[in-house]
């Protein structure tokens, strides 16, 4: 191939050759002299090698979290002839951003040899990062001649949404099912939370006999436990689209991902079955499981999470009917902007037991992206005090957890337990 300067030298050589025979200037024809020895020493001792690589590339981790640290390596065997002047281009996924080392290099390689050649990268967002290619592009010294070859190196990473340590928080379903989990019960029988003492009876295990209050009352006694049982959550993901500028719906949408994530871990480690809907341009549903692929299924779901144009809940209370059952805990991640939102929750909380709203703010994001101006600053405070009202509102029937985005989720959690709806007479 030729390069953009192989094209420039050709030009201005027929330039001088035609303005030369047009006024018969030998002197000017013999400009084009230097050119033609110039272009073809390049072409003839620089010649284009027979570029024969293997290249393997081999990433850290396939699976990361937001704001990590990857290292990429990337080997190169040379099983051809020697190459000199040649650059190496390893061309990033759109979101990685680099930190460390460079993703484009140069190479000189004798008959098999081989380098190897490393940088560090950082997502910023959640999501599938693939590597396909690596571009290797030869130059001759006069920058006459080029030969470009793509080799295929697969790669992929998933980057899961950032984890917020809930492990301090009390959130748990209040219904529980008969399988043993980690929510404790009302029902005494085999667990480890301790209930009380009474008078021991046949069939009770000689384990649990409390020998040291036997001894004061002359009587056999034995410990009772609360049994540990398992519910069900549901996890609502809002995340259709708001007025909010692309950037901001972004970092938003991130915002609800960080809190179902989060959320559901915590619950799946109390053995819970967890499922989930992700209301965005479609409406995807996980179904209800239990134990640690659920995670790698909940998760495999939001990595797919955009935000959507969808403005129709009419489908929610039909998946909820539908895949869930009424016992559920609902917990409802949404910045509950708009009116159909508020109305949907309300529907929701006439017909299921007990509901948990958790609403990252947008407000702060509108005032972060919105330029400064006596106007802009007055949208802001009535955005604010409407914001105020429907949680207020929503606050009368369940618990209403108002997040400020950027800061810990756990205080929020602490004392937290889902409510049932208590409708105005």
């Amino acid at each position: 191939m030729r390069s953009r300067a192989s094209a420039g030298l050709l030009a201005m050589a027929f330039t001088f050759l035609l303005i030369g025979l047009l006024v018969r200037r030998w002197e000017i024809i013999s400009l084009i002299i230097p050119l033609i020895l110039f272009f073809y020493f390049s072409t003839w001792i620089h010649r284009k090698p027979i570029i024969n690589l293997k290249i393997r590339r081999e990433l850290e981790m396939e699976k990361a979290f937001v704001e990590d640290e990857l290292k990429v390596v990337v080997q190169i065997d040379n099983l051809g002839e020697k190459i000199d002047f040649a650059e190496v281009i390893d061309p990033l996924p759109i979101g990685v951003e680099l930190t460390s080392g460079s993703n484009v290099f140069p190479m000189s390689l004798e008959p098999n040899s081989s380098c190897v050649i490393e940088y560090k990268v950082r997502f910023a967002h959640k999501g599938r990062y693939v590597w396909n290619e690596v571009r290797v592009r030869w130059n001759d010294p006069g920058q006459i001649n080029f030969v470009e070859t793509a080799f295929a190196s697969k790669g992929e990473v998933q980057v899961l949404p950032r984890m917020q340590d809930l492990k301090k928080c009390d959130l748990r379903p209040r219904r529980v099912r008969m399988q043993s989990g980690n929510v404790p019960s009302t029902i005494l029988g085999p667990g480890l939370e301790f209930y009380g003492i009474r008078e021991y009876g046949d069939g009770d295990e000689l384990r649990h006999i409390n020998w040291r209050a036997s001894m004061r009352t002359d009587r056999l006694l034995t410990n009772e436990y609360e049994t540990e049982r398992s519910g069900d959550v549901v996890i609502i993901l809002d995340g259709r689209s708001t007025a909010l500028d692309q950037l901001s719906s972004d970092k938003l949408m991130d915002a609800c991902v960080d809190v179902a994530s989060s959320v559901s871990a915590h619950l799946l480690k109390q053995r819970n079955r967890v499922g989930m809907i992700i209301l965005g341009e479609f409406i995807e549903v996980v179904k209800l499981a239990p134990g640690h692929r659920q995670f790698l299924r909940i998760n495999d779901a939001l990595l797919n999470a955009k935000v959507g144009e969808n403005r129709s809940l009419r489908g929610l209370s039909m998946m909820l009917e539908r895949y869930f059952p009424r016992t559920s805990l609902l917990l409802i991640v949404s910045p509950l902007e708009g009116a159909r939102m508020l109305d949907a929750v309300e529907m929701l909380l006439v017909k299921h037991q007990e509901m948990i709203v958790i609403s990252p703010s947008p407000v702060a994001l509108q005032a972060a992206s919105a330029p400064k101006s006596q106007h802009i600053d007055l949208a802001i405070r009535i955005k604010q005090v409407q914001r105020h009202d429907i949680l207020a509102r929503l606050g009368e029937y369940c618990r209403v957890i108002d997040w400020e985005i950027g800061t810990p989720l756990s205080p929020h959690l602490l004392e937290v337990r889902g409510s049932r709806p208590r409708l105005r007479t």
